[in-house]
């Protein structure tokens, strides 16, 4: 008996390994399926993620470009600006420069001050970058053009001093007019 189950468990054996084996055969076939499944979700989503990638990748080159765009116009915006702020700062420093040589031209006895203006080159006045005019220079413009054109000029400038004209006759202290003086001045008046 004992070579019996000897034989029995030797058979038993051989079919028992089968079976692990066929078992571990269908448990990794199972198994392969099951990672294949696995591997193929992590291929999708791998290719999802890579799409994104790509389309994340386009949006941000395309903002760039925007980005190049607005820089661009801006700059351009900034230039115009600049320009147009130099133009109105020459524009009122021409200005400026104008009052000044009118002033000083009407100061000096000129006759017509804007024909003077439009004789003067504006660039002859020194100017700081505050906009104050130089008076010194707007002086030796004005003794320029005296020398140049002094039939634009007054032989002498009035000069008036403390508000009194220099040809007003001395009085003596105004005195009241009496009644009959007023009334004698009335009856003229009348007749």
């Amino acid at each position: 008996m004992s070579e019996e189950s000897a034989a029995q468990s030797s058979k038993e054996s051989p079919q028992s390994d089968e079976v692990v084996v066929n078992r571990s055969n269908e448990e990794y076939a199972r198994k392969l399926k099951e990672v294949s499944l696995e591997a193929k979700g992590y291929r999708q989503k791998m290719s999802e993620m890579k799409d994104l990638v790509d389309k994340m990748e386009k949006e941000r080159l395309s903002k760039e470009g925007q980005k190049d765009e607005l820089l661009k116009r801006y700059e351009n915006e900034n230039a115009e600006f600049k320009n147009a702020i130099q133009k109105k700062t020459l524009m009122f420093a021409n200005q400026l420069m104008s009052t000044a040589i009118k002033a000083e031209a009407a100061q000096a006895g000129c006759l017509k001050v804007d024909d003077l203006i439009k004789l003067t080159d504006l660039s002859q006045v020194e100017i700081d970058d505050d906009l104050n005019v130089s008076y010194k220079s707007v002086q030796n413009i004005i003794a320029e053009h005296k020398k140049e054109r002094p039939h634009m000029f007054k032989k002498d400038a009035p000069q008036i001093k403390d508000g009194i004209p220099q040809n007003k006759p001395e009085s003596g202290p105004t005195k009241k007019p009496t009644l009959d003086e007023l009334a004698m001045t009335l009856a003229s008046m009348k007749k």
